[in-house]
């Protein structure tokens, strides 16, 4: 059996044990959890505008807590994170916290209860009480999406540092976020790289023109001047989007909230550091805490370093991708007039 096979294998497993743990964190963590742990938990609500709350009972600054309209309890009965994000527009509301308790009920408000990943939610705490999610950043781009590939090429050909005045407005909407931009060869990754900023146009120009400085510092051992490349390679735009800050450094709690879509991700008073979805899963061969480890000692850390820094999720998120070859689109034709922190990325 091979190391790949081998981490799934181990992923079912630990997944499986986990889940029958989960019925007893859930039955015992509202008196097993600790008042820092709670008082961390109320602090997290705060200026947090409208929130749905389900069984949770706690007073934030800045929150309104919501009781569920019938069409929020609707799509939290079923399975459509869509349904879900409509249903909490039409109160105004930016999101959901559900008590851990209620982790044997049916639908979306097991899964949350549970820590899962919902398309179109994103986690912002993972506690041992309750699970708050966000509406995630995606959702909001709309058709808007599709631009980002196109977009990344244009940058990566070298056009001038377009004016962000010049995006679409849902790519300059103000808020946290990290941008990856990736190269592929015929399917093979060959570089990526990624870069925070206040929007997703700010993010994405700088990861871009990362990207592109470092296909140059390296560009005999990738084929040749990107110049020369770029027209068959492929161009690939996702939002690493975080999932849920945990609020315990338990390693049972950490187990159980991670699965084959997240990567492990810290960040310290003056880094931030991930590894991916699939290297989560092949490093740490199933098991998120020995992930971490991994990515410890990767960064000259103490491998057990884990309430030294914040942890959390991430996914990754696809936002666009501009095929190379004769089925791609050049840049400049596809977003013509449009415009088109520090990075961390890899080279394959």
């Amino acid at each position: 059996m091979t190391a790949r096979m081998e981490g799934r294998v181990n992923a079912l497993r630990t997944r499986a044990w986990a889940s029958v743990l989960w019925m007893v964190v859930a039955g015992c963590g509202r008196e097993t959890t600790s008042t820092e742990q709670r008082e961390g938990l109320a602090q997290a609500l705060e200026s947090r505008g409208r929130i749905v709350a389900l069984d949770v009972d706690y007073e934030a600054r800045g929150t309104e807590m919501l009781q569920p309209s019938a069409a929020v309890r609707e799509a939290l009965e079923g399975e459509s994170g869509e349904a879900l994000r409509n249903a909490l527009a039409e109160i105004d509301a930016r999101g959901v916290v559900v008590s851990t308790g209620l982790a044997s009920e049916g639908g979306l408000v097991a899964r949350l209860a549970r820590g899962e990943h919902v398309q179109t939610m994103r986690g912002a705490l993972l506690h041992p009480d309750a699970m708050l999610y966000l509406n995630s950043l995606h959702g909001s781009l709309g058709r808007d999406a599709e631009l980002a590939g196109p977009i990344a090429r244009r940058l990566l050909e070298g056009a001038p540092r377009p004016p962000l005045s010049s995006f679409p407005a849902s790519y300059r909407r103000e808020g946290s976020v990290e941008v990856m931009v990736l190269l592929r060869d015929r399917g093979r990754r060959r570089l990526w790289r990624s870069a925070r900023g206040s929007s997703v146009a700010s993010a994405l120009i700088t990861a871009a023109s990362f990207a592109r400085q470092r296909w140059r510092e390296r560009e005999q051992a990738l084929g040749g001047p990107l110049e020369e490349r770029l027209a068959d390679l492929d161009v690939e735009v996702s939002l690493l989007e975080e999932d849920g800050t945990l609020a315990s450094v338990a390693e049972p709690f950490i187990e159980r909230l991670f699965d084959d879509v997240h990567g492990v991700a810290y960040e310290s008073s003056n880094a931030w550091r991930y590894l991916l979805p699939e290297a989560t899963l092949t490093k740490g061969e199933g098991s998120a805490v020995e992930a971490y480890r991994q990515l410890f000692r990767e960064d000259g850390r103490p491998e057990d370093g884990f309430d030294s820094v914040r942890l959390y999720r991430l996914v990754v998120t696809p936002l666009g991708a501009d095929r190379g070859g004769a089925d791609g689109l050049r840049g400049a034709d596809a977003v013509d007039g449009a415009a088109l922190g520090t990075s961390a990325g890899s080279d394959e």
